[in-house]
């Protein structure tokens, strides 16, 4: 049994504004104007891309044996 990581190598977001909630998972998020936070398993991020941003992010399964925590386990919604 072990807990899953999954990490999204740095990629650029341009005009748009996500909202992340991870399940079974946690989500560290880093991003090129140096901010770093962690995600709790059921909360909320907000991140508003503005004229551009850089940013990675690092999932951690909760649970054991749980599937791929970026596919099976979040929902984003982008705004243009």
């Amino acid at each position: 049994i072990r807990h899953q990581r999954l990490t999204i190598p740095w990629h650029p977001h341009s005009g748009v504004a996500t909202v992340t909630m991870p399940y079974d998972a946690n989500l560290t998020h880093h991003d090129s104007m140096g901010n770093q936070s962690t995600i709790e398993d059921q909360e909320i991020q907000w991140m508003a891309s503005g004229k551009g941003i850089w940013h990675k992010e690092e999932y951690q399964a909760t649970k054991a044996n749980t599937p791929n925590p970026q596919i099976e386990n979040r929902f984003e919604v982008k705004s243009f």
